[in-house]
């Protein structure tokens, strides 16, 4: 990029050219969208193009910009020497983007990798400065989840998503069976009053796709 440097044979690799990306797009500039969540290593991001948000007006036809963007210092975040936007400002971003139930597995996500907290984006929303819309579809979706531990995974997600049917009894997220003070299973849901539990067998943590 004009007025960036690499050191002589390093490798060309993703993060040098976001990298590059985000020093040239000016002094408050961080990798955001689907590069962020590519960086945070979020499922379904694996293959994320460049993405940049900036305060100046910057154009390129190497990398995605979003110019003038309402970027403030305490939404940037360094991850591994790149500047990037923060779990709660990645989600205002998502928002215009993703389907409610690819959003909230990305809020399970982040909050899973303690990356964030259901309390500290509702806390982020509040911010006049933020797009009333897309704050208040997130808000929405913060209420209808309640005050439940984050999933583990995609599917799991999505089964939540099943039982939060108002016709049935909400189970219990990630409940702790423990015999004589010691953990022997933690089942993704459970009802305990029957003693009853449902787990999600992803994939990622379970099965290969062959099995």
């Amino acid at each position: 990029r004009p007025g960036i440097y690499a050191f002589s044979g390093s490798p060309s690799t993703w993060e040098r050219s976001a990298t590059a990306a985000v020093l040239s797009a000016g002094p408050l500039a961080a990798l955001s969208h689907g590069a962020a969540a590519r960086r945070y290593s979020i499922p379904g991001f694996e293959s994320a193009p460049i993405e940049v948000s900036t305060t100046r007006q910057v154009r390129s036809a190497d990398f995605r910009v979003h110019a003038r963007s309402q970027l403030v210092p305490d939404d940037v975040r360094t991850r591994n020497g790149i500047p990037i936007t923060g779990a709660e400002r990645l989600l205002l971003d998502l928002s215009s983007v993703l389907e409610v139930g690819r959003l909230e597995a990305v809020i399970d996500n982040v909050c899973d990798q303690r990356l964030t907290t259901a309390d500290r984006i509702s806390t982020y929303l509040q911010s006049d400065r933020l797009p009333k819309r897309r704050r208040s579809a997130l808000l929405r979706l913060l209420d209808e989840r309640g005050d439940v531990k984050p999933a583990a995974s995609d599917l799991e997600t999505l089964v939540a998503r099943l039982l939060r049917d108002p016709s049935l009894i909400q189970p219990v997220r990630q409940f702790e069976v423990r015999h004589r003070g010691e953990l022997i299973a933690r089942p993704d849901f459970a009802y305990p009053e029957v003693k009853f539990g449902i787990e999600a067998h992803s994939f990622d943590f379970h099965h290969t796709r062959a099995q």
